[in-house]
């Protein structure tokens, strides 16, 4: 199967409500990738950085008619890894 994605593809992000994460939101939006909501459990209800966010994928999909999904999960530094 072949999924072909644009940038009117309505996309969640996945695990990006810190500070990094969000620059790397804004960097993608500006770029023109259509970010319509996040992911983040326990923190559903609330908005980060302007888009809604939501406790599940399936709560998120059903609302944004979201198409795409990214996951973020920022690499663990040799410090943070001990």
């Amino acid at each position: 199967m072949t999924a072909i994605l644009d940038h009117s593809t309505p996309v969640i992000a996945i695990g990006a409500t810190g500070p990094y994460g969000q620059a790397q939101i804004a960097f993608m939006q500006e770029a023109g990738t259509s970010i319509v909501g996040l992911v983040a459990p326990g923190r559903g209800g609330t908005t980060t950085g302007g888009l809604p966010t939501f406790d599940v994928i399936a709560d998120a999909v059903a609302s944004t008619g979201a198409k795409a999904a990214m996951i973020y999960t920022p690499a663990l530094g040799v410090k943070d890894a001990l």
